[in-house]
């Protein structure tokens, strides 16, 4: 995958290549200072994700996806 920051915008570029060949394509932006909210460019479908940092070693990420919202928190393990 492939990560850029356009200052200009003040937004993430992410595309992601999986094997089937299929890109995906976000948009994202910092919403807040501990919230950064990326959204899929190839669909139309309003698929995003958001990551809340909590800590320096912990986020949430919530994805919605179809219209179905499911929730993580992801830990570092040092």
């Amino acid at each position: 995958g492939f990560w850029g920051y356009d200052a200009a915008s003040n937004k993430i570029d992410l595309s992601i290549m999986v094997s089937n060949g299929y890109v995906y394509h976000y948009i994202g932006e910092f919403t807040s200072p501990d919230k950064l909210e990326l959204f899929d460019v190839n669909k139309a479908s309003g698929n995003k994700f958001i990551f809340e940092f909590i800590s320096r070693d912990e986020f949430k990420e919530t994805t919605i996806e179809n219209n179905k919202t499911s929730s993580r928190i992801v830990k570092r393990v040092k």
